[in-house]
């Protein structure tokens, strides 16, 4: 279904006031990486090493960090999508404290993330012109 033009003009001026946000310096190796003319060039920024023959590379530091996790009785599971728990519980006392009283009420959710975090900066910092006067703030 076509949205009228009407709805797409009042999308875009939402949007109107938020400044462009400063390039992310992860993303800026990548395309350091891109540029270079260098033979000798290795990508170290975001995505998977790999061999010259396109193989995986998993670094040693890795391989021995792995070792150290297992050997505590880690494993490889992936956590929650919410994150661990433990972890999200002592984020919030550690940040708002217990007598809080969003906390007291149950108005506050936490989120673990683990990856990207740039990106996470990114959008919690253009969320706020975009939403700023919805909800009185």
């Amino acid at each position: 279904m076509k949205k009228p033009a009407a709805a797409l003009v009042a999308n875009a001026s939402r949007l109107s006031g938020v400044e462009m946000a400063p390039p992310d310096p992860i993303l800026g190796v990548s395309e350091a990486f891109k540029a270079s003319k260098d033979p000798n060039k290795l990508n170290l920024g975001v995505g998977a090493y790999r061999t010259e023959e396109l193989q995986p590379l998993v670094l040693e530091v890795v391989k021995k960090a792995e070792q150290k996790m297992l050997a505590a009785g880690y494993n490889k599971e992936y956590l929650p999508i919410e994150g661990l728990d433990v972890f999200r519980q002592a984020t919030v006392q550690l940040l708002l404290g217990s007598d809080n009283a969003a906390v007291k009420e149950g108005r506050v959710a936490v989120l673990q993330v683990s990856w990207h975090l740039s990106h996470n900066r990114v959008q919690g910092s253009t969320r706020s012109p975009v939403t700023r006067g919805r909800d009185g703030q």
